[in-house]
This record gives C-alpha cells, sequence and structure tokens, in this order.
C-alpha cells in the first residue's frame, strides 16, 4: 500500500515539509560560505575535508530549505545569485562569533604560554595571514591567533593583547596607541567592467567610512549588491557582478582586475593604528610582537599604498 501511495505521488502527512518551512543546518551554512570563499565546490570539499559529492548535496538540501536558488554550478566553479550573497551577509556575524569563541575563552585561560591574540579588521587579517611565518619567527616560541571581527574587543579585559584598527579610540590611561600606517583602497573591476553596478559595503555613510567611499562613485554606477567581507567581495568582483572597493595590494596583485576609479586625493585611505595596554610594557612577547607588526607594516608601506 505505502509503495502503490508513492508511485501514485502521495506522501504521509507526517513526513511532508512545505518548500521554504525547512531549518536550514549550520553545517549547510558554513558548506556554502565555504563554496562562496574558494569559488567551487571541489575547493570547499577539500577545505572542510568533505567530498564534493557532499558538499553538493549540502547545497542542494540548502536550496530546497530556503525555496530559493542560490548559486548557478558550473563545470569547475560556482556563481553566486544575488539571494546567495543576501544570505552571505545575514549569516557573516555568525560567522565572525564562531571564529572569535576560541580566542574570548582564551581570555579566562591564566596560561602563561598560551597563543597571544590579535584582534584586527577582516582586511587586515588577510594582511597579516600572508606573513603569519615572519610574524612567528620574531616570537618564537611563543605562537599567536588572529581575531577578525568588526567587534571592539576589549584589550583591558584581556580579549586581546594588540588591536590592529581603522579608528584612533578615545584616550584611556590604559592604552598605548601608535600610529603605524595606512591602507588605501581603489575601485577595481574586470576589463570588461562597463555597465557593471557598485557592490556596496552594507552600513550607514555617517558611520561606514568605506560605505561613504563607495558611495562617491555612484553618481556613474547603480547600487549593486551589499557584501562587507573582503574575500566574498573579491569573488564577486572578479566573477563581473559589480566593480567594488578593494586595497591595493590586493587589487594590484591579481592580473584579472584593473583599477576602475583610482583614489588621487586619498579619500579612499584608512589609517592603521596599533592598541596595546600600558601594562604590556613589562611583557617582553607582547612587546615583540608589537615591534614585529609594526616593522611589518613599515616594510611593506608601498604595496599598502598603492604606490609599488
Amino acid at each position: 500500500m505505502a509503495s502503490d501511495n508513492l508511485r501514485l505521488g502521495i506522501v504521509p502527512k507526517h513526513s511532508y515539509k512545505p518548500p521554504g518551512t525547512g531549518q536550514p543546518s549550520w553545517d549547510d551554512i558554513r558548506a556554502f560560505v565555504a563554496v562562496a570563499s574558494h569559488g567551487s565546490m571541489n575547493k570547499a570539499g577539500k577545505a572542510l575535508t568533505e567530498s564534493q559529492a557532499t558538499v553538493s548535496r549540502r547545497m542542494q538540501r540548502l536550496e530546497n530549505d530556503l525555496d530559493v536558488r542560490l548559486l548557478e554550478r558550473g563545470v569547475n566553479s560556482v556563481i553566486i545569485l544575488p539571494a546567495g550573497y543576501d544570505l552571505l551577509q545575514t549569516v557573516s556575524p555568525m560567522s565572525e562569533a564562531v571564529q572569535e569563541i576560541s580566542g574570548a575563552m582564551s581570555a579566562h585561560r591564566s596560561d602563561a604560554g598560551a597563543p597571544l591574540k590579535i584582534t584586527t579588521t577582516n582586511t587586515m587579517s588577510l594582511f597579516l595571514a600572508a606573513h603569519f611565518r615572519e610574524i612567528a619567527a620574531a616570537i618564537a616560541p611563543r605562537s599567536f591567533v588572529v581575531l577578525p571581527t568588526r567587534r571592539i574587543l576589549d584589550i583591558v579585559r584581556g580579549e586581546a593583547d594588540i588591536a590592529l584598527r581603522m579608528r584612533n579610540p578615545s584616550p584611556d590611561r590604559e592604552l598605548l596607541v601608535r600610529k603605524v600606517g595606512n591602507v588605501m583602497f581603489a575601485v577595481y573591476g574586470i576589463k570588461d567592467h562597463d555597465g557593471l553596478p557598485m557592490v556596496m559595503p552594507s552600513g550607514d555613510a555617517a558611520v561606514s567610512k568605506l560605505r561613504a567611499c563607495a558611495e562617491l562613485v555612484l553618481a556613474e554606477r547603480t547600487k549593486g549588491p551589499q557584501i562587507d567581507e573582503l574575500h566574498l567581495r573579491l569573488q564577486a568582483i572578479k566573477g563581473g557582478v559589480g566593480v567594488g572597493l578593494l586595497p591595493y595590494w590586493i587589487g594590484d596583485s591579481d592580473p584579472a582586475l584593473f583599477r576602475v576609479h583610482d583614489d588621487p586625493f586619498g579619500t579612499f585611505t584608512d589609517d592603521i593604528f596599533m592598541i596595546r595596554t600600558a601594562r604590556s610594557k613589562s611583557d617582553p612577547d607582547v612587546l615583540a610582537l608589537a615591534e614585529a607588526l609594526a616593522r611589518l607594516l613599515r616594510k611593506h608601506r608601498a604595496a599598502l599604498s598603492g604606490k609599488q
């Protein structure tokens, strides 16, 4: 009888789930973020230590649960659709929170040999990632971790040892603040960028400098999707979704990208401030890390400012 029902398309009432009412799995969402970040299911599978077939099934299940198409599947790549970028924007705080868990908990441990914690923006975390070996050598045998987040971690309470931030904090006797460089941006796009919209950071232009800079370009462009995560914005620009702001050191190093709008007046510039506690002056490991970071930023000043 059950097989007759299935053959006739009759589904038992208790097993029926209307499309769009499913609760998506965090593992499936995490897989989708990996697919968007790496640009293909095969590369995402390697990053997640899962097979490509498993990642593909996760994408299908996620789309079924949400009742919306998130991506176009190619032979060796994927194209993120507008609904996919909206999902990435929505889950970005969740991804950040997961990344911060280990660092936040380490603030409550008394292990003097625990990794030193650097909190910074996504842009600067990608820059540091390219130079991990150099930083590690400067503070060996002590190790370090990078906590990329837009949330301002409390250094005084031990949530991080050093912060690299784009804003000078309010004066505080417990903090030592030092300007260590700047990072400059330009608007990049693929070769055939005419008519493409502007990929926008989210937020209020009165608060977000990056949003304010992006809006300066809108006289010549329509608004495209909002994408805050730098690596996702890079993928969208390279995929022809639109043009958008990228740091010089990323955009100039990619042969597939071209400067669409340069920045001769320095409007698209962020100063970089290093922040640590006054008591860190007595911690040789924190001092060594601070000097290693300052030295690294001096060494790559030309690339960060677009003069290289």
